[in-house]
């Protein structure tokens, strides 16, 4: 890796904003002050096993410096989400940040060389406590692809507060969090930068806004930059698509490599960068296995809500189990088994029928094995998706238009 001509030091996003010409005052130069650690004041929410609860065994750090991170990301779906609300609750419940309550360290704010084409990621805390290893590989692959990790304040405030939580494994994620973050903002040429409080629009933003401030800051100061929200939290990212900003959350195969390549393939169709040799296009299969299973994944959940939501209570009194509801095929069977008393409301009769249910196509219900297949099964289930997400509520169906458009945009990079 290339090191900076000036050497190892801490920088911001003041760095990027100096190629913009906007340079930052003497004023705004604060000496250094620890950041105000502040402990979450509730309790997360239970998690139904201890193992989904448990952080990684591998996610150790080495200390002396010399070497390297080992890490690891939390793949249990409940654990990610119990984090999420987690944090959610802890965000509700304390003080908004202030100028007096936190600065960011003076050995941040030094000059750093930053091209203003590259792709911005924005992350929030849930992400980087979830997903350290995606956000390591992200940052190896930021010279290939040409984008730069952004760390804003409030993201940086609440993983010093969480690495004294309560609950213990969150805790213990935030810690190594914090060791990952304070030692790549220590190294100009590591990729990751941090936000300083000068660089907001709205300097009384908080919480969930202020995430979402440091990313129109970026989007309305650097013009020419594409920005992207990481975060799992629903209703942030659906403030964010409507802001018109892309987002990503976390789908079982996500990769830094994928996240990447896309984020590299819209910033060429945004004129902000050329192809280059070192891109390369998708591996089909992978790309063909992630969305059959994030498809699968949300038409189950869909089709469970729409069970609840028809039947309430009585749900416990009819034949229903949503644990047995694992593939597609059994979204099938539950859809023409209950289609007269909930789902044919959803459907038009020239669209689809109860007797088209009882046995989908195979191409229908398998991971796509060429091209062709891929498109097929993804305007199948887009059709069946957009109808069938008409009661959810207003973000939720942000949520599952962003996944679509992703989709797409995969398919495009094979």
């Amino acid at each position: 890796m290339l090191k900076s001509k000036h050497g190892n030091a801490k920088y911001t996003v003041a760095d990027i904003e100096r190629q913009a010409g906007l340079e930052p005052t003497p004023q705004n130069r604060q000496e250094r002050q620890g950041p105000e650690r502040q402990g979450p004041e509730r309790q997360g929410p239970a998690t139904p096993h201890p193992e989904d609860n448990a952080v990684p065994e591998q996610l150790i750090l080495d200390t002396d410096g010399d070497q390297d991170f080992e890490m690891s990301d939390v793949v249990s779906e409940v654990q990610i989400e119990s984090i999420s609300n987690y944090l959610a609750e802890q965000r509700m419940a304390v003080d908004p940040i202030s100028p007096q309550s936190y600065t960011i360290p003076q050995s941040m704010l030094s000059e750093q060389d930053v091209s203003t084409d590259k792709t911005v990621f924005v992350v929030d805390t849930n992400f980087l406590i979830s997903h350290l290893n995606t956000l390591e590989e992200l940052r190896k692959l930021a010279g290939q692809f040409n984008h730069i990790i952004v760390a804003p304040i409030t993201t940086v405030r609440e993983l010093d507060g969480l690495k004294l939580a309560s609950d213990k494994s969150i805790a213990k994620l935030a810690r190594h969090a914090n060791e990952w973050l304070f030692k790549n903002l220590g190294d100009r040429s590591s990729g990751l930068v941090g936000q300083r409080l000068k660089e907001r629009i709205n300097p009384s933003a908080s919480k969930d806004d202020a995430i979402l401030d440091c990313c129109l800051y970026l989007q309305q100061k650097l013009n020419h930059k594409l920005v992207i929200l990481l975060s799992n939290d629903k209703n942030l990212c659906a403030k964010a698509l409507s802001e018109g900003m892309l987002t990503v959350s976390y789908r079982p195969g996500m990769t830094a490599q994928l996240i990447s390549q896309m984020a590299y393939s819209e910033s060429i169709s945004l004129g902000n960068a050329t192809p280059s040799p070192q891109f390369s296009k998708l591996d089909f299969h992978e790309v063909a296995n992630k969305i059959f299973n994030d498809i699968q994944a949300m038409v189950i959940t869909i089709v469970d809500h729409i069970m609840n939501k028809s039947y309430g209570e009585d749900i416990i009194a009819i034949n229903y189990d949503p644990k047995n509801m694992k593939d597609l095929n059994d979204v099938a069977r539950v859809i023409s088994k209950f289609w007269l008393s909930v789902f044919s409301d959803y459907f038009d009769r020239n669209s689809m029928r109860k007797e088209d249910w009882k046995e989908l196509p195979s191409q229908m219900v398998t991971v796509p094995n060429s091209s062709s297949d891929l498109n097929t099964f993804l305007g199948f289930w887009e059709g069946i998706l957009l109808k069938l997400n008409r009661d959810l509520g207003e973000n939720d169906q942000h949520v599952v238009q962003a996944a679509i458009a992703e989709w797409k945009q995969y398919i495009d990079l094979v």
